[in-house]
């Protein structure tokens, strides 16, 4: 009897968990393009907010340019 039949399992499910340490990897990596992705929206947002409307949430325009000038991937 072959092996397949012994388990009952086929080479389909057996190359999944080959794959599954890579899921994890992959995983984090689109979930940090998702941070990326809402930083530099939200900086490009802050950059175009009129200096009255920082002043509204607290904000000086230094800080909202310097905040703006940050690179995406830095949190």
């Amino acid at each position: 009897m072959s092996r397949m039949m012994q388990t009952g399992s086929s080479p389909v499910l057996g190359a999944n968990r080959q794959h599954q340490p890579v899921l994890p990897v992959l995983r984090r990596i689109v979930v940090a393009m998702g941070y990326w992705t809402l930083r530099r929206r939200t900086r490009t947002q802050l950059n175009r907010l009129s200096p009255y409307m920082l002043e509204d949430i607290g904000i000086t325009p230094a800080q909202a340019r310097k905040e703006a000038e940050r690179p995406f991937w830095k949190g």
